[in-house]
């Protein structure tokens, strides 16, 4: 079982476990992404990136070893954590954030941050509002009692008591807890607009295969951070995924609608500068009826064969090689 939500604190941890509802009012950056972070490892499938389970660690089929070229290998297994479609997170408390724009943006920047968030509003935990005024102190509000959070650098210091029975009553603090939530329920709501890992995983199962949508995930767990504009964003995995295994592009098209991660002329403009780059090409597939499909292939070898792990890190560099 998963460990209740917490936060660092200088003197130990700040549980959440028996709270009914939290609230996160004006966070920084740091904040913020602690409290996602504790969310999303208490929420069963909403962690950001897979962690592969010890025993999977020197397996064959290990992200660093799956696809490394054609034929079985990359039809086997990938072992990384998709969710667990046995276990809820509803004993958790639901965190609502009201945060500036700019924190949200620079937080969100990332992909698997995003797909960690679309986890938790899936799992029904997470609510994200823009704050527009900024407030004097970070706080966070348990069950309608503001607490002050200060960053101590190795640590925060809350400057209030939220422990069990000991709680503070006063009037003060329950209309300020519930004068915030009246400024969430007022607030401009903060759209993530990326799939769960989940829905991710789901979709590219369904429309293409088990392993395609196994070997997606591995490939996003490649790099820490997946950011806007990479040269092997997300879109850009999905793609050359597709290609090592032979995936009809229309299949991956439908799987990256269904589960929202682009829309189709996104995804056109994607798969025409794979194509310029020469990182990808295609094959038809004639049809009993109607024009012939595309089949997607790689179009550099080394792409073909190379351990996800390191796909990342090549694909930059061709892509950077084709603008001199």
């Amino acid at each position: 079982m998963s460990a209740a939500p917490s936060l660092a604190t200088v003197d130990g941890r700040l549980s959440f476990a028996d709270a009914g509802r939290v609230l996160a009012v004006d966070p920084d950056p740091a904040l913020l992404d602690s409290l996602l972070d504790t969310w999303a490892a208490a929420v069963p499938g909403a962690l950001e990136r897979g962690e592969r389970p010890p025993e999977a660690a020197d397996a064959p089929d290990a992200p660093e070893a799956a696809s490394a070229g054609a034929g079985g290998e990359r039809d086997r297994a990938t072992d990384v954590n998709c969710p667990d479609e046995d276990s809820t997170g509803d004993d958790v408390p639901q965190l609502a954030v009201l945060a500036r724009k700019r924190v949200l943006d620079a937080v969100f920047d990332d992909f698997h941050a995003r797909c960690r968030g679309s986890g938790l509003q899936e799992a029904d935990r997470l609510s994200l509002s823009v704050l527009e005024a900024p407030q004097p102190n970070a706080l966070v509000v348990v069950d309608d009692q503001p607490v002050a959070v200060v960053d101590a650098g190795r640590g925060w210091i809350p400057v209030g008591n939220v422990s069990g029975s000991e709680r503070s009553t006063t009037r003060d603090d329950r209309e300020g807890g519930e004068l915030y939530r009246d400024h969430v329920a007022g607030a401009e709501a903060y759209r993530l607009r990326t799939p769960s890992r989940g829905a991710l995983y789901r979709a590219f199962a369904e429309r293409c295969s088990p392993a395609v949508a196994r070997d997606l995930l591995a490939l996003l767990d490649a790099s820490a951070t997946v950011r806007r504009h990479d040269p092997c964003d997300q879109l850009v995995r999905a793609y050359l995924v597709g290609a090592r295994h032979g995936v009809v592009n229309y299949d991956l098209r439908r799987a990256s609608e269904d589960c929202g991660l682009a829309s189709p002329s996104t995804l056109s403009t994607v798969k025409a500068e794979l194509e310029a780059d020469g990182l990808l090409e295609t094959a038809s597939v004639p049809q009993p009826r109607g024009r012939p499909r595309q089949r997607l292939e790689v179009g550099v070898d080394e792409l073909d064969t190379a351990p996800l792990a390191t796909i990342p890190e090549l694909v930059r560099e061709l892509r950077t090689e084709s603008d001199e």
